[in-house]
C-alpha cells in the first residue's frame, strides 16, 4: 500500500468509515512489514590456534523468525559489538557466518523464510585476533560490580541479519543502518587533515552522518506505521 493509495482514505477521517479503513489499513501493513526476531538459547566464545594465528570462535544458538505476514530471505548474517546505547556506532563488525540447522546440517545463504516462520540456527564465526584490534576487545575485562574479584568480559558481541531488501535488523527487531555505522567507523580518517588545519573532511563526513542518522529515524517512524 503506496502514500498514494492511502491519501483517499484520509481525505475520508471526517466520516467513521474512513476513520475504520485508515485503521485497518495501517494494522494490514504493520502485520506486513519486514522484519526478523532472534532469540537466543546460548552463545560462547573461545580463543583457539590455527596456522599460527589465534582465532576467536564465536557461537550464537537461537529461534529465528520471520515476523511478517509476507515471505521473506535474510542474505546476510554479520557480528557486532555495539559502541552506544542507541546501537548506531561500533566497536567492530564483520560478516563471515557459518550457518547450521538444528540438525547440524549446513545452510548456505540466503535462507528463506515463509510468513510468520521460524528456524532453530546454529551461528559460527572465526575471528581472527592476531595483528587485529578485535583481540583487545575479546581480552578485556571488567569487574562484575565495582570492587568486585570476579571479573567477566568487558564487551558483548550481538547478531545483525540483512534481508534479501537490503533492511538491516538486531537481534531484537529493531531496524538499524550499516551505512551510519561505516560512516562512524571511518570518521577517524579525517583526523589527521582536521588536526593539520583543514576541517572540510571532518565536516563533510558528520553532515552525512547526520544525514544518514536522519534518514534512519525516518525509516523507523513510517515502519511504526507499516510503510
Amino acid at each position: 500500500m503506496t502514500i498514494k493509495e492511502i491519501w483517499p482514505i484520509i481525505l475520508q477521517i471526517g466520516s467513521v468509515s474512513g476513520l475504520i479503513s485508515l485503521i485497518y489499513v495501517i494494522g494490514q501493513n504493520v502485520k506486513k512489514k519486514k522484519r526478523f526476531s532472534f532469540v537466543f538459547r546460548g552463545s560462547a566464545g573461545g580463543v583457539t590456534e590455527k596456522d599460527n594465528l589465534e582465532f576467536y570462535n564465536l557461537s550464537f544458538d537461537g529461534h529465528i523468525k520471520n515476523q511478517s505476514l509476507e515471505p521473506n530471505s535474510i542474505i546476510e548474517i554479520s557480528y557486532v559489538i555495539w559502541d552506544n546505547g542507541s546501537r548506531t556506532r561500533s566497536l567492530t563488525n564483520g560478516i563471515g557466518a557459518e550457518v547450521h540447522d538444528g540438525n547440524q546440517n549446513k545452510i548456505s545463504l540466503p535462507i528463506l523464510f515463509s510468513p510468520y516462520e521460524g528456524k532453530h540456527l546454529k551461528i559460527n564465526f572465526q575471528i581472527c585476533l592476531t595483528g587485529t584490534h578485535v583481540k583487545a576487545l575479546v581480552y578485556s575485562k571488567k569487574p562484575v560490580q565495582p570492587g568486585a574479584a570476579f571479573y567477566i568480559p568487558k564487551h558483548e558481541f550481538h547478531l545483525l541479519f540483512t534481508d534479501i531488501n537490503g533492511n538491516l535488523f538486531d537481534e531484537k527487531g529493531a531496524l538499524r543502518s550499516q551505512k551510519l555505522i561505516d560512516l562512524w567507523w571511518t570518521l577517524p580518517n579525517t583526523f589527521e587533515r582536521l588536526k593539520s588545519g583543514n576541517p572540510f573532511p571532518y565536516l563533510w563526513h558528520m553532515v552525512k552522518i547526520i544525514n544518514y542518522y536522519l534518514i534512519l529515524q525516518l525509516r523507523k517512524f513510517f515502519r511504526f506505521f507499516g510503510f
